[in-house]
Protein backbone atom coordinates (compact mmCIF):
# COMPACT_ATOMS: atom_id res chain seq x y z
CA UNK A 1 0.00 0.00 0.00
CA UNK A 2 1.24 3.10 -0.73
CA UNK A 3 1.79 6.05 1.93
CA UNK A 4 1.05 9.37 0.85
CA UNK A 5 2.05 12.14 2.58
CA UNK A 6 0.27 15.61 3.28
CA UNK A 7 2.69 17.87 1.30
CA UNK A 8 2.33 15.93 -1.53
CA UNK A 9 -0.51 17.54 -3.06
CA UNK A 10 -1.01 15.92 -6.63
CA UNK A 11 -2.94 13.34 -5.22
CA UNK A 12 -5.23 16.30 -4.70
CA UNK A 13 -4.91 17.64 -8.04
CA UNK A 14 -7.92 18.17 -10.23
CA UNK A 15 -8.18 16.71 -13.67
CA UNK A 16 -9.15 18.99 -16.94
CA UNK A 17 -12.79 18.12 -17.38
CA UNK A 18 -12.43 19.06 -21.35
CA UNK A 19 -9.33 16.52 -21.35
CA UNK A 20 -11.15 13.88 -20.02
CA UNK A 21 -14.28 14.23 -22.36
CA UNK A 22 -11.49 14.46 -25.20
CA UNK A 23 -10.12 11.44 -24.20
CA UNK A 24 -13.09 9.67 -23.82
CA UNK A 25 -14.74 10.48 -27.06
CA UNK A 26 -11.60 9.27 -28.56
CA UNK A 27 -10.51 6.01 -26.96
CA UNK A 28 -14.47 4.46 -25.87
CA UNK A 29 -14.79 1.54 -27.42
CA UNK A 30 -18.49 2.34 -27.93
CA UNK A 31 -18.24 5.08 -29.43
CA UNK A 32 -15.34 3.69 -32.08
CA UNK A 33 -17.90 0.59 -33.04
CA UNK A 34 -20.38 3.22 -33.37
CA UNK A 35 -18.17 5.41 -35.83
CA UNK A 36 -17.40 2.14 -37.97
CA UNK A 37 -21.01 1.30 -37.86
CA UNK A 38 -21.70 5.04 -39.18
CA UNK A 39 -18.84 4.87 -41.85
CA UNK A 40 -20.36 1.39 -43.22
CA UNK A 41 -23.80 2.90 -43.71
CA UNK A 42 -22.17 5.69 -45.35
CA UNK A 43 -20.39 3.11 -47.72
CA UNK A 44 -23.42 1.18 -48.22
CA UNK A 45 -25.33 4.21 -49.34
CA UNK A 46 -22.62 5.21 -52.05
CA UNK A 47 -22.78 1.51 -52.86
CA UNK A 48 -27.04 1.80 -53.27
CA UNK A 49 -26.69 4.94 -55.45
CA UNK A 50 -23.97 3.19 -58.00
CA UNK A 51 -26.37 0.05 -58.23
CA UNK A 52 -29.27 2.83 -59.20
CA UNK A 53 -27.38 3.69 -62.36
CA UNK A 54 -27.07 1.36 -65.01
CA UNK A 55 -24.45 -1.10 -65.79
CA UNK A 56 -22.40 -1.61 -68.25
CA UNK A 57 -20.05 -4.62 -69.27
CA UNK A 58 -17.25 -5.29 -71.83
CA UNK A 59 -17.03 -8.88 -72.87
CA UNK A 60 -14.47 -9.81 -75.48
CA UNK A 61 -13.72 -13.73 -76.37
CA UNK A 62 -12.23 -15.68 -78.92
CA UNK A 63 -12.96 -19.40 -80.18
CA UNK A 64 -11.42 -21.62 -81.96
CA UNK A 65 -14.08 -24.09 -84.44
CA UNK A 66 -12.30 -27.34 -85.00
CA UNK A 67 -15.25 -29.20 -86.86
CA UNK A 68 -15.24 -31.72 -89.49
CA UNK A 69 -16.00 -29.54 -92.05
CA UNK A 70 -13.04 -27.55 -91.97
CA UNK A 71 -10.67 -29.74 -92.53
CA UNK A 72 -7.11 -29.51 -90.83
CA UNK A 73 -7.03 -25.71 -90.76
CA UNK A 74 -8.94 -24.67 -88.19
CA UNK A 75 -11.45 -21.35 -87.81
CA UNK A 76 -10.29 -18.52 -85.39
CA UNK A 77 -12.71 -16.17 -84.33
CA UNK A 78 -12.93 -12.98 -82.33
CA UNK A 79 -16.01 -11.44 -80.46
CA UNK A 80 -16.65 -8.17 -78.78
CA UNK A 81 -19.55 -7.92 -76.95
CA UNK A 82 -21.17 -4.21 -75.39
CA UNK A 83 -24.35 -4.66 -72.80
CA UNK A 84 -25.86 -2.48 -71.02
CA UNK A 85 -27.79 -3.67 -67.85
CA UNK A 86 -30.72 -1.19 -67.11
CA UNK A 87 -33.11 -2.61 -63.65
CA UNK A 88 -35.97 -3.24 -64.26
CA UNK A 89 -39.45 -2.21 -62.53
CA UNK A 90 -38.75 1.20 -63.79
CA UNK A 91 -35.51 1.27 -60.81
CA UNK A 92 -37.93 0.66 -58.21
CA UNK A 93 -35.84 -1.57 -56.16
CA UNK A 94 -32.85 0.57 -56.64
CA UNK A 95 -34.45 3.64 -55.58
CA UNK A 96 -36.03 2.06 -52.75
CA UNK A 97 -32.23 0.25 -51.75
CA UNK A 98 -30.70 4.21 -52.37
CA UNK A 99 -34.07 5.77 -49.77
CA UNK A 100 -33.01 2.78 -47.00
CA UNK A 101 -29.48 3.21 -47.10
CA UNK A 102 -30.13 6.96 -46.22
CA UNK A 103 -32.56 6.10 -43.29
CA UNK A 104 -29.85 3.68 -42.23
CA UNK A 105 -26.74 6.50 -42.46
CA UNK A 106 -29.55 8.92 -40.59
CA UNK A 107 -30.13 6.45 -37.83
CA UNK A 108 -26.67 5.77 -37.28
CA UNK A 109 -25.56 9.55 -37.27
CA UNK A 110 -28.21 9.95 -34.91
CA UNK A 111 -27.11 7.14 -32.79
CA UNK A 112 -23.54 8.25 -32.71
CA UNK A 113 -24.45 11.59 -31.72
CA UNK A 114 -26.50 9.93 -28.71
CA UNK A 115 -23.54 7.64 -27.52
CA UNK A 116 -21.24 10.67 -27.88
CA UNK A 117 -23.62 12.39 -25.03
CA UNK A 118 -23.79 9.76 -22.99
CA UNK A 119 -20.12 9.28 -22.83
CA UNK A 120 -19.60 12.88 -21.80
CA UNK A 121 -22.80 12.82 -19.51
CA UNK A 122 -20.55 9.50 -18.20
CA UNK A 123 -17.21 11.35 -17.92
CA UNK A 124 -19.03 14.55 -16.44
CA UNK A 125 -21.13 12.36 -14.20
CA UNK A 126 -18.00 10.65 -12.80
CA UNK A 127 -16.03 14.40 -12.67
CA UNK A 128 -18.61 15.92 -10.52
CA UNK A 129 -18.51 12.53 -7.99
CA UNK A 130 -14.54 13.14 -7.80
CA UNK A 131 -14.48 16.81 -7.17
CA UNK A 132 -17.48 16.01 -4.55
CA UNK A 133 -15.17 13.29 -2.60
CA UNK A 134 -12.12 15.45 -3.33
CA UNK A 135 -13.34 18.65 -1.60
CA UNK A 136 -15.03 16.45 1.52
CA UNK A 137 -11.37 14.96 1.73
CA UNK A 138 -10.09 18.96 1.71
CA UNK A 139 -12.82 19.57 4.49
CA UNK A 140 -11.83 16.67 6.64
CA UNK A 141 -8.38 17.45 6.30
CA UNK A 142 -8.38 21.02 6.71
CA UNK A 143 -11.80 21.67 9.56
CA UNK A 144 -12.60 17.74 10.91
CA UNK A 145 -9.23 17.02 11.70
CA UNK A 146 -7.53 19.92 13.81
CA UNK A 147 -10.80 19.72 15.43
CA UNK A 148 -10.67 16.13 16.38
CA UNK A 149 -7.30 16.85 17.62
CA UNK A 150 -8.10 19.61 19.45
CA UNK A 151 -11.24 17.38 21.11
CA UNK A 152 -8.79 14.97 21.63
CA UNK A 153 -5.69 17.18 23.40
CA UNK A 154 -8.93 18.85 25.82
CA UNK A 155 -9.92 14.91 26.70
CA UNK A 156 -6.23 14.01 27.23
CA UNK A 157 -6.49 17.17 29.37
CA UNK A 158 -8.72 16.58 31.39
CA UNK A 159 -8.03 12.29 31.93
CA UNK A 160 -4.64 13.69 33.00
CA UNK A 161 -6.31 16.10 35.40
CA UNK A 162 -9.15 14.01 36.90
CA UNK A 163 -6.82 11.29 37.34
CA UNK A 164 -4.27 13.61 39.01
CA UNK A 165 -7.09 14.50 41.04
CA UNK A 166 -7.98 10.61 42.15
CA UNK A 167 -4.43 10.36 42.79
CA UNK A 168 -4.03 13.29 45.08
CA UNK A 169 -7.57 12.16 47.00
CA UNK A 170 -5.52 8.82 47.72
Amino acid sequence: MLLRSESDSRYLKSPNLAELEKHAEASHPILKSSQLQLDAARKQLKLSQMAYLPDFQVVASTNQINGPLTGNAPIQGYQLELDLIVPLFFFMKERYGVEQAARNQSAYEMNDASLRQQVVLGVGSAYASYEQARNQVLFLKDRQVPEGQAAYKVALNAYANSFAFIMSNF
